[in-house]
């Protein structure tokens, strides 16, 4: 295995000499993404493509999760029982007392703190969004949408389902999430621009505190203080109610809701490593300057890797469309309806197991917590000195939602590992 400084002691280098975060206030008037100018050939147009149909799990994964292409399905979600049941004193009664957790990807008080009824109650007039995770009551009346519904060698289990909910308008943030999304509206019409990871540099992915949040504002953009977002041509799509709206994962998304009331429900889930299959990494890397190793280009390096194995998916069968929805596994039904195999199911290690200095087992910190600073950095260690396949697909997701502080305490940990 070639000695290549790959991805990130450098990534940190640069973090931690930018200071602090640009203030993401913008100029009242400046063009918003989408009317920016396409960059070399990646640029995918200003619509996202739309259907007026559900399709099969085989073309969903074939056409859209493979191609890393966002989608929207118009209309699907009104076929749901949650589309007409789903009123304030329904929720109220499940919820009940239970506490709301805020939306972190919309500015507001973090220091609210409410039940769900208080919130149902209240939100009218307050400026509130939260996020919910879908309690197992609710799963009757939502469906598993017909492309999901792929055998256990494609997704891993299980799906993490949320309610997100609010009144009013609003904002969120410019961001990126490590899973794939299906976001599918039952109350309320919201737009949503989205960008490719391609275009992280152009984002200022590098200056954004907790990482995975850009400074930018899609929807009225500063070009003096951000001129390279002017080489963006970014997606823009209107979703309205009953739509579903497909988010590949690391895709830059902003979220902007018009006033009015608003229930959506997001569906997200990882796709199995095994399922990616026939890897070029060593082309990719070829090009390893010093400039590559900031986090925009973490993310850039990991995009065009999933591009090279999306051109070389295989076509697969879908065996479980028919499947009934209690035969998924989903995050809060952990103690109701499914058994052990569904809960203790784990993902083998990505990084090369055959490498006795790799994170698969052999770091003490990352035995101890795979998701502590140690094992970050035992895993920055190691990626510094060695070409490794993990080392693309594993760290996008790793350094994601890190605060600039850990990143402080990064630089001064001490770990096993040893060159």
């Amino acid at each position: 295995m070639k000695n290549l400084k790959v991805c990130v002691l450098l990534f940190l280098t640069v973090m931690l000499s930018k200071g602090h975060m640009h203030d993401a206030n913008t100029v009242h008037g400046s063009p918003d993404l989408h009317e920016g100018r396409h960059q070399e050939s990646e640029a995918l147009g200003n619509d996202v493509e739309k259907l007026e149909f559900m399709i099969s799990p085989e073309d969903f994964l074939h056409r859209y999760i493979s191609k890393r292409t966002p989608v929207l399905i118009t209309g699907v979600v009104k076929h749901w029982p949650a589309y007409t049941r789903w009123t304030e004193d329904y929720l109220s009664d499940i919820y009940g007392t239970e506490p709301v957790t805020l939306d972190t990807y919309f500015p507001q008080d973090d220091n609210a703190v409410m039940s769900m009824t208080e919130f149902l109650q209240s939100s009218k007039e307050n400026d509130i969004k939260v996020s919910q995770k879908t309690l197992p009551s609710l799963y009757a009346d939502i469906l598993m949408p017909t492309c999901l519904r792929c055998n256990r060698e494609v997704f891993q289990r299980p799906f993490h389902t949320d309610i997100l909910l609010s009144h009013g308008s609003g904002k969120s943030v410019l961001h990126i999430e490590d899973r794939d999304i299906l976001l599918c509206s039952i109350k309320g019409r919201q737009t949503v621009t989205l960008v490719s990871p391609l275009h992280s540099k152009d984002l200022y992915a590098d200056e954004g505190d907790p990482i995975g949040v850009s400074p930018i504002d899609a929807t009225a953009v500063d070009l003096e203080k951000y001129p390279r977002a002017q080489n963006i041509n970014a997606l823009r799509v209107d979703v309205e109610e009953g739509d579903m709206l497909y988010i590949p994962h690391l895709w830059w998304h902003q979220f902007s809701l018009e006033d009015g009331q608003h229930q959506t429900v997001k569906i997200s889930w990882s796709l199995r490593k095994g399922f990616m299959k026939n890897s070029e990494i060593d082309k990719i890397n070829e090009e390893s300057t010093e400039d590559m190793l900031a986090f925009s280009n973490v993310l850039i390096q990991y995009e065009k890797w999933m591009q090279v194995i999306g051109n070389n998916a295989e076509w697969l069968e879908c065996q479980s469309q028919e499947s009934p929805m209690s035969q998924y596994t989903f995050e809060s039904s952990r103690d109701e309806t499914h058994d052990e195999r569904d809960m203790t199911e784990e993902e083998p290690c990505y990084y090369d197991q055959e490498n006795p200095k790799s994170p698969c087992g052999k770091s003490r910190e990352c035995n101890e917590d795979d998701d502590g600073l140690g094992c970050a950095k035992y895993v920055l260690d190691y990626c510094y000195e060695w070409e490794d396949r993990g080392c693309v697909t594993d760290l996008p997701q790793s350094l994601n939602r890190k605060q600039r502080m850990e990143l402080d305490e990064l630089q001064d940990i001490q770990s096993s590992f040893l060159p």
